[in-house]
This record gives C-alpha cells, sequence and structure tokens, in this order.
C-alpha cells in the first residue's frame, strides 16, 4: 500500500470525528430554531394583547370625547375595570404609571357630583387615556422590532443550518470517496498477491492454497477432485526466436483460450513459468480426461506467426483424478502430475517421426 493510500486510511477517522462535529452542531441549531420559534410565538401573543389593550383605551377615549358637557345625566365610563389593573401591573414603567393615572382619572370622574367637577374629571381621563395609548403604542412598536429582530435571526440560522447541511453531505461524499479508494487499493493489494500480473490468473501460491481447500472440503463431503496440469511446449523457442514480449503474449492468449473451455466454478492458475494448473471441483476421471484432452486440443490450434512462418503452440497436459482426497497431499499429487507431463514429453521426443 503506498503512502496515498496510508494518509487515506488515516483521514478516515477524522472524516468521522469531523462528520459527527458537524451533525451535533446542526442538532444545536435545530433546537435553537425551535426557542426561536417559541420566542416568536410568546412576541406575536403579547402583540395580540397590547393591540387588545391599545383597543380598549381607544375605546374609552372616544366614550369621554363623547360625553355631554351640559350637566345632564352621564353614562357609566367604558372598559373593563380589570383591564386597568392588569395594565397598572405591566413591567413597563410608563405604562404602569398611565394606567394607574388613568384608573384615579376614571375613579374621580365616577366621584364627581357637580357638572364642573365633571368635565375637569373627564378632562384629565381623557388625558389619563391619551397618555396610555401613546405608552402602549411605544410598547407594540417596540415588540413588533423585536419579532421582526427575531424572525431575521430564525432566517441567518435556517441558512447557516443549510450551508452546514450541504458541508456535512460534502464531507459525507468526500469520506465516502475515501473509503472507496482505500477498499479499491486494497483490492489492488489483494490482486497482487495472489494473481499473476501477466495472466489475470491466480498465481503460484493462490493456487496451491486452493488446491489444499479443495482437498479438504472433497474430503470432507466424500466427492473426486480432479486436478489439471498444463505445460507449454516451445516456449523457450518462441522467446528466443521472436523475443520475450511474444512468448508473454503467447502465454496471456493460451490463459484466455482454457479459461474459455473450463466450468465457471473451475479454477485456473499459473503454478510456473510456463505450467497451467486447473483444479476441477467434484469431477470424477472420466469427466477429467474429457475436459483435459479438451484443453489440449483448443491449445494446438493455437499458431504464433514470425518473419519465417508459423509456430505451433501446444500444451502437454496431465490429468489426475484424487478419489480419496484425505490420502492425498497437494506435494504428492504435483509430484504425480509433473512426472506425467515428463514421461509425455519424452514419449513425444522418442516417438518416430
Amino acid at each position: 500500500m503506498d503512502a496515498r493510500d496510508t494518509s487515506t486510511r488515516r483521514r478516515l477517522p477524522a472524516y468521522r470525528l469531523l462528520f459527527a462535529g458537524v451533525a451535533v452542531l446542526l442538532a444545536a441549531f435545530a433546537i435553537w430554531c425551535l426557542l426561536l420559534l417559541a420566542r416568536v410565538h410568546r412576541l406575536r401573543a403579547d402583540v395580540e394583547r397590547h393591540l387588545q389593550w391599545s383597543a380598549a383605551v381607544d375605546a374609552l377615549r372616544t366614550e369621554l370625547a363623547r360625553r355631554p358637557a351640559d350637566g345632564g345625566p352621564l353614562p357609566a365610563p367604558a372598559g373593563d375595570p380589570g383591564r386597568w389593573d392588569e395594565l397598572a401591573a405591566h413591567p413597563s414603567p410608563a405604562v404602569a404609571m398611565a394606567a394607574r393615572r388613568l384608573q384615579l382619572a376614571l375613579q374621580a370622574l365616577t366621584a364627581a357630583a357637580a357638572p364642573e367637577a365633571d368635565l375637569d374629571a373627564a378632562a384629565g381621563a381623557l388625558a389619563a387615556a391619551a397618555d396610555l395609548d401613546a405608552a402602549l403604542q411605544r410598547e407594540i412598536a417596540d415588540r413588533h422590532r423585536r419579532l421582526g429582530g427575531t424572525w431575521r435571526a430564525q432566517a441567518v440560522l435556517v441558512f447557516a443550518a443549510l450551508l452546514l447541511a450541504a458541508g456535512n453531505l460534502g464531507l459525507l461524499h468526500l469520506a465516502h470517496r475515501r473509503r472507496l479508494e482505500l477498499e479499491r487499493a486494497h483490492a489492488a493489494v489483494l490482486a497482487q498477491a495472489t494473481h499473476d500480473p501477466l495472466t489475470g490468473l491466480l498465481n503460484r501460491r493462490a493456487i496451491l492454497r486452493l488446491l489444499r481447500h479443495e482437498l479438504a472440503r472433497a474430503s470432507r463431503l466424500g466427492v473426486p477432485l480432479g486436478v489439471i496440469l498444463g505445460d507449454v511446449v516451445r516456449l523457450r523457442a518462441i522467446n528466443e526466436l521472436l523475443g520475450q514480449d511474444q512468448g508473454d503474449e503467447v502465454l496471456v492468449q493460451i490463459a484466455r483460450r482454457l479459461e474459455e473451455k473450463v466450468r465457471p466454478y473451475d479454477t485456473i492458475g499459473r503454478a510456473g513459468d510456463d505450467e497451467f494448473l486447473i483444479v476441477l471441483p467434484s469431477c470424477e476421471e472420466a469427466a477429467t480426461s474429457a475436459v483435459a484432452g479438451r484443453l489440449g486440443e483448443v491449445v494446438s490450434e493455437h499458431r504464433v506467426e514470425h518473419a519465417h512462418g508459423q509456430l505451433q503452440v501446444a500444451l502437454t497436459v496431465a490429468h489426475a483424478t484424487v478419489e480419496r482426497p484425505a490420502e492425498t497431499d497437494v506435494d504428492t499429487l504435483l509430484r504425480r502430475l509433473k512426472a506425467a507431463v515428463e514421461q509425455q514429453r519424452r514419449g513425444a521426443t522418442e516417438a518416430p517421426a
């Protein structure tokens, strides 16, 4: 694994920690938004209450302005006395003082016996009502201003939360990309450790490990196991005559042809420079022999073109069927197959032309 992969591995925990931190911050923003919404609800209710008070004071002012000035019978002053008591306890000093003055003026108006006193009391109540209305209007304006500020804070907070969420999604995407890069690096390292770089088949170590596994599996299940060893003929001559690159291309072509002729669950590996090992699970003697013959034929059909004509490629094939896997190990099986390959080669050399 290179330095970049190591750096990616080290950065992943930092990404996760940063992602968790942003998630906590988003949760805090959500709580803050809820608190601001509750504040908006309270301010709206407070504005509605002050508007009702202002409407009551305005109605009282209208009634006081229409009171008769000829000393005739006087109607009772409008307004709910309890409302003035509530205003007298208002947290704003200006509103509370104006409400208490209005209460005193209304009491004086109620107690007035002479027309002159009634007019003076009505004038005082009217002035007190005007002062109270002005104080209420200032309170309403102040609450409207606070309500607008709260809404602006809410908008800024929501915008910041959206930016954080977008950043968190970007961070999550980046962490996901880094994780994919790390997985690809692991896959590449695993492929380099288990596959032949030229043909893409399993290398010698991997195919022998798989053969041991299949021997143990066949022994456990009580099924036969077919094994084929193929040795490329004339590979050295091809390398000397046409060059190493052409010899490598021949090996690649042979590997492709072998893969096309085996079952999907059979496995091919490169056991040496010019050797291929094929493992056939649950394959009896007749089937193993048929596959070995078919593989030898398909390779013999391949010819290499060169400046002096064509060079035929052949594959010496030896096969074995393990009927009692528990009594056989990998080394013994490979010795049997190599001995069979050597015997076939000697027979081909000694055969008359």
